[in-house]
């Protein structure tokens, strides 16, 4: 197999891998509902407008703000055990594997010489394309989650 096929094959791996890992451990209906709390809680903020005492819009921010740290909190737990395998692949596997190997192929008019750059390229692209067809899934299968009544906090339905 050629260096540029073995470096497409492990940018997909990983990119695989990062899906499944943020799907499993991410809790994408709590992020979906801290997003819209946090909405109604800025719109509340700005219909008080200027008139309101200081003291309710500080607890009004600290609302947002908690809910902010929430919402951080859901989007880093994937990235904090995807980041460790990301770091071991790109600095350490693939030098390994590849060491000083060129690579010479043209994306989209530009000459990639580099294993390192071919890889940031493809799993840029493949994660990308990744996210746009999740989320296109995620919103046919939204209007079916919602028919089937609430779920649990791991995602599946109650009773399962």
């Amino acid at each position: 197999m050629s260096i540029v096929l073995d470096i497409i094959v492990i940018a997909a791996l990983y990119v695989t891998l990062s899906v499944v890992v943020q799907r499993k451990i991410g809790n994408f209906a709590r992020m979906k509902e801290i997003r819209q709390e946090m909405n109604s809680k800025m719109a509340e903020l700005r219909k008080m407008g200027k008139d309101v005492s200081s003291e309710v819009l500080k607890a009004k921010q600290n609302e947002i703000a908690a809910l902010t740290s929430e919402s951080m909190k859901h989007q880093l737990k994937p990235t904090l055990m995807i980041l460790p395998v990301s770091l071991v692949l790109f600095y350490v596997a693939l030098p390994m594997v590849f060491g000083h190997q060129p690579v010479n192929i043209s994306i989209f008019g530009i000459a990639i010489t580099s294993y390192s750059y071919l890889f940031i390229i493809v799993a840029f692209i493949l994660g990308l394309m990744s996210t746009i067809a999740l989320s296109i899934y995620d919103r046919i299968t939204a209007p079916k989650k919602q028919q089937s009544g609430p779920l649990q906090p791991d995602g599946t339905p109650h009773g399962k």
